[in-house]
């Protein structure tokens, strides 16, 4: 009889195994849509700079690349929502992926100005990653998002984004219920790691969604749940966000 019970539980291990190895093989089949090409260029004011100047010094900045931008791409900032580090900053570009390689280049040297460079130390080696937009909870708002999250996050053995989408549908069901302006960006830096970052109109909007989430606490513990086996974030920044070109 327990031979009969240890095969029977052999192949339905088997079995197991084999439907989960399916399961993730069809799930690396499963990409990011609405891709652009992005990177993050950090930057700190310099000694000799203020907030003051660099606010005066960006609409020329703006003025002197905007038709490098041409419809193909976007520039926006993210300053860092702490008091101790309002020197700190992030400006953000996305291409059209389909856009022309010396575009790609003439709009990643832009970061190279000598009065930029004047003004701040930016980084100017720079990676392109891959951005996608995985849900806008738009509600017809004209208003810009001037908040933003963004977390560091890095998949678990055996993760990836196929198996996440699952954990993401959850979530965009859960919030479409609400009448919320809110927008989801994902950012692919690897195979493994990835930034999420959450968009809101304001401060008090993150402080709305917050009090949402904890409306209907079995659903949220659940989605919860399935991020936490896909993923774990290990760092999470607020900013001040705005959009530029």
């Amino acid at each position: 009889m327990k031979k009969i019970i240890l095969s029977s539980l052999i192949i339905l291990l088997a079995t197991s195994c084999s439907k989960e190895n399916e399961s993730q093989n069809l799930s690396s089949l499963i990409f990011l849509d609405n891709l652009y090409d992005q990177a993050y260029v950090p930057c700190t004011l310099k000694p000799s700079s203020s907030l003051l100047n660099f606010d005066r010094f960006i609409d020329s900045f703006i003025a002197d690349h905007q038709d490098k931008f041409n419809d193909i791409a976007n520039l926006n900032i993210f300053f860092l929502d702490q008091a101790e580090s309002v020197n700190q900053f992030i400006f953000e570009v996305r291409i059209d992926q389909a856009a022309d390689k010396d575009n790609k280049i003439e709009i990643l040297d832009i970061f190279n100005d000598e009065n930029l460079q004047n003004e701040a130390s930016c980084e100017t080696s720079i990676d392109l990653n891959k951005w996608s937009g995985l849900k806008d909870f738009e509600n017809n708002n004209p208003e810009p998002r001037l908040y933003a999250e963004i977390l560091d996050c890095n998949y678990s053995e055996g993760s990836n984004y196929g198996t996440f989408r699952l954990a993401i549908e959850s979530l965009i069901n859960h919030i479409d219920k609400f009448n919320i302006d809110y927008q989801i960006g994902y950012v692919e830096k690897s195979a493994r790691e990835f930034y999420w970052i959450n968009y809101y109109l304001s401060k008090d909007a993150l402080t709305e969604l917050q009090e949402i989430w904890l409306t209907d606490l079995d659903t949220s513990e659940n989605i919860k749940n399935e991020f936490s086996l896909n993923a774990q974030c290990n760092t999470s920044r607020y900013y001040n966000f705005f959009e530029l070109i």
